[in-house]
């Protein structure tokens, strides 16, 4: 059976057969080109993937230091707080303290003094005992309700430094009145809680700190109180304290 390429002329025939190497050849080139362009894409996008991997690892360092640098920025600025906090307590008792002895030496000073004081009949309040003393010598040039309102006291074991009721009668003798809670035999110590670090529950601390007290060991305070400062109260039995 004929096809028209046999009726064409040998020379047609040969430069059609070149034509179709040629393309062959172009089609090799072509496919070869593709593939290197297709290696060479994915040679870059190996790049990209690397270089995306380094900007996370970068942002995440620098997320990582920033956190580390703002949480040491707030520690320090929680401890220079706490510092502050507790020198303007220290600062507020040691004011507290010396008004309170100047206010004693100043009185004494000019020989003003309490005698007694002495157990009233009856309760204050419910389990308050109620006391008076009279304040003798008062210098005649002081107002006598002032210098009795601002002498202080001690009562058993507790010191007052004003008292709850000044009065006066018509031979002008003064006495105050005061009331006292009961110890019951008991006597109170404070002491502050030292050495607390970042971070420490200062009230699990106070409640967990043992004490000794007059050869008394105590393994936690009898309360724990936040007033100038942490600390712990221990009711220590005391003969004098009734």
């Amino acid at each position: 059976m004929s096809t028209l390429a046999d009726d064409l002329p040998a020379a047609q025939k040969a430069m059609m057969r070149e034509l179709w190497r040629r393309e062959r050849v172009d089609h090799l080139k072509e496919t070869i080109q593709w593939m290197h362009e297709r290696q060479d894409h994915r040679q870059e996008l190996r790049l990209w993937d690397l270089e995306r991997e380094d900007r996370e690892r970068d942002r995440a360092s620098w997320k990582e230091r920033v956190e580390a640098e703002h949480k040491a920025w707030k520690n320090m600025v929680e401890a220079e707080r706490q510092a502050w906090a507790r020198e303007g307590e220290e600062w507020t008792r040691r004011r507290e303290e010396e008004e309170r002895h100047r206010k004693d030496v100043e009185w004494r000073r000019q020989g003003v003094h309490w005698k007694g004081p002495w157990k009233n009949g009856g309760c204050h309040e419910y389990g308050v005992q109620s006391y008076s003393a009279d304040l003798l010598d008062i210098p005649g040039d002081l107002n006598w309700r002032e210098v009795c309102e601002d002498m202080p006291i001690q009562i058993e074991c507790s010191r007052y430094d004003r008292a709850d009721k000044c009065e006066r009668n018509e031979h002008g003798n003064v006495w105050a009145t005061w009331g006292a809670l009961r110890r019951s035999g008991m006597r109170r110590y404070e002491s502050r809680l030292m050495n607390l670090h970042d971070g420490d529950d200062w009230n699990t601390m106070c409640n967990t700190s043992p004490a000794t007290i007059g050869g008394v060991h105590y393994d936690r305070p009898t309360v724990c109180e936040d007033k100038n400062g942490r600390t712990g109260i221990f009711n220590h039995p005391d003969g004098w304290c009734w």
